[in-house]
């Protein structure tokens, strides 16, 4: 149960590394991968890169990082659902947070389930018994 949130907080951040001159170059590596673009929910096209500019994104924050002065590249969770506020700024969540969130409701709901059955196992065989008594 650990796992998944170990795995999004401390080690993706250090995983699918995409490098391109540009910023604009590295988001349409990403969301571009089949020649169809697949911009978050919310997003049209690069635009002007206002919604990657954000201090939410850690790996906007130490990604990208320049390498040899001609090459930008990122890693980590990208934009996943972006939406503006009444004053213009872009609010986005990330692959890992929709990543997190799933994983968090699957144990729930296996848990729930196995509590379940679990809670209903010795009731039925103690009515089994209890009918075979009598």
């Amino acid at each position: 149960a650990l796992f998944p949130f170990l795995y999004q907080a401390f080690v993706v951040r250090f995983e699918n590394h995409v490098c391109g001159e540009t910023l604009e170059e590295v988001a349409r590596q990403i969301y571009c991968r089949t020649g169809v673009c697949h911009w978050p929910s919310g997003v049209e096209d690069f635009g002007d890169g206002k919604w990657l500019d954000m201090p939410a994104f850690v790996w906007q924050l130490q990604f990208p990082w320049e390498v040899d002065n001609n090459s930008t590249c990122v890693c980590g969770c990208h934009p996943a659902l972006c939406k503006t506020k009444r004053d213009g700024e872009w609010t986005c969540t990330t692959t890992c947070w929709q990543n997190l969130k799933y994983n968090l409701k699957t144990l729930y709901i296996t848990h729930v389930a196995l509590t379940l059955l679990f809670l209903l196992i010795p009731r039925v065989l103690t009515s089994i018994t209890w009918h075979f008594e009598l």
